[in-house]
């Protein structure tokens, strides 16, 4: 019979990490305000300080945390571009005398948005 290959019974469990397990240490010692300022930056980035620790040392730097927060500034931000941009196409079309009203709504509008973020 083909096809009749066979299986072997999973164990269940999570598999064995093999060369990526982290098996040396390396410590280093730090005062007060140093520490302080490590944990800050470590929350600041969302990691654990022994995460944060560990790929700033090996890479030198940390890779951006996209939060809640930013994610909806940089919406705000492509949508206001994209504003400007239609601003801009519709100066070209019409002319500036036209669009003064409505670039001024538009500043507004950018006003408002960097006061919430407080830019």
């Amino acid at each position: 019979m083909e096809g009749t290959e066979k299986r072997t019974k999973s164990k269940g469990g999570r598999p064995k990490l093999g060369t990526a397990k982290k098996t040396e240490r390396v410590t280093f010692n730090v005062n007060a305000k140093q520490y302080e300022g490590l944990v800050k930056k470590a929350e600041s980035a969302g990691l654990s300080l022994p995460d944060y620790a560990r790929d700033m040392t090996t890479n030198g730097f940390i890779k951006a945390i996209h939060t809640v927060e930013a994610q909806a500034q940089r919406v705000d931000f492509i949508r206001l571009s994209n504003n400007l941009n239609q601003l801009t196409r519709q100066a070209h079309i019409q002319g500036l005398k036209n669009l003064v009203a409505r670039f001024g709504n538009a500043m507004d509008e950018i006003d408002l948005i960097l006061k919430k973020y407080k830019v």
